[in-house]
């Protein structure tokens, strides 16, 4: 009975545990203090300061500029570009580096100039 009790208690551990568990912790580009992130084509430029929040991000089309947020899952790789009314406007799965960040684009909610498949994200800073 004894032998039962702790091993249920060691399972219950090991389940709130594993349940913290990020495996893209330290990763993304959120993860890099005061960092600056920039994409070519489409234009893209995502400013981020010492504690990870983000003060500025930009996604130029031919027609627009869009102030935008990046919002990652926490625990796979999904990341949707959110406009400042919170609201989702390209859903991406990504590809993460310590200077580069690969977004796929799966979905697009909004109307666009021109069609990109993906957005490659480097660090500058």
């Amino acid at each position: 009975m004894k032998k039962s009790f702790i091993l249920i208690i060691i399972f219950v551990g090991l389940f709130l545990v594993g349940c913290d568990f990020d495996p893209y912790k330290g990763m993304r580009p959120v993860d890099y203090d005061n960092s600056i992130w920039e994409s070519i084509n489409p234009f893209m430029y995502i400013k981020y300061k010492k504690n990870g929040e983000q003060l500025e991000g930009l996604l130029f089309d031919e027609q627009n500029q869009i102030k935008i947020s990046l919002l990652y899952s926490a625990y796979d790789n999904e990341v949707a570009i959110l406009n400042v009314k919170n609201e989702n406007i390209i859903r991406c799965t990504a590809k993460f580096s310590r200077k580069t960040c690969v977004l796929t684009i799966s979905e697009v909610f909004i109307n666009i100039e021109t069609y990109f498949e993906q957005i490659i994200l480097k660090r500058t800073i």
